[in-house]
């Protein structure tokens, strides 16, 4: 049993059942970036959808990098664009009519280190403390008002954006080249 299984298995012999479950697996280490930040997540949403109520919530939290296909950061947006695409799948309507569960899913950008001299990590720190509270406010906005199977973003200067991927998708499938069409 791995941490994730001990910590669901405590609160439900605690709490019996969970409402809302915040899905924020991340890590540093590169060497294990897409494990945890992506297989670890996929498991957090397997395991909330066994322990939640019915009409509960998963709230998604990955990075905005997996959004950008041109990121100097391989493994993080490789890990952060793979769980994008499977809390998409998990949240699609198969699932949603079984369980009644909403999963909603909210990319943030990077919150960058503090870096420079004093008062340039004093600034830095304001500007994370600001960003913070409105991933916060976020959250909370998306736990009462999210719609299921929805992707969002939330920007440093506070903006909340939904995201539509199906648009994208619907797009692609109908004007992307097909495999026996010849390309010059």
């Amino acid at each position: 049993m791995n941490d994730y299984e001990k910590t669901f298995t405590c609160i439900k012999k605690h709490f019996k059942s969970i409402d809302i479950f915040f899905n924020n697996t991340e890590t540093d280490d590169k060497k294990d970036k897409i494990h945890t930040d992506l297989i670890l997540k996929i498991q957090g949403i397997i395991m909330a959808y066994k322990t939640l109520s019915n009409e509960g919530v998963i709230l998604n939290h990955t990075s905005s990098l997996g959004l950008n296909v041109k990121s100097d950061m391989i493994n993080h947006s490789a890990a952060s664009g793979g769980f994008i695409t499977a809390a998409m799948a998990f949240s699609g309507t198969e699932y949603y009519d079984k369980t009644k569960i909403r999963m909603i899913t909210l990319c943030t950008e990077p919150i960058l280190p503090l870096s420079g001299n004093y008062i340039d990590k004093r600034r830095q720190c304001k500007n994370n403390n600001k960003y913070i509270s409105s991933i916060i406010q976020s959250v909370t906005h998306l736990i009462e008002n999210g719609s299921n199977n929805t992707l969002w973003l939330c920007q440093k200067n506070g903006a909340l954006y939904s995201i539509e991927l199906q648009n994208i998708n619907r797009f692609l499938v109908k004007f992307e080249p097909k495999m026996d069409e010849k390309t010059e």
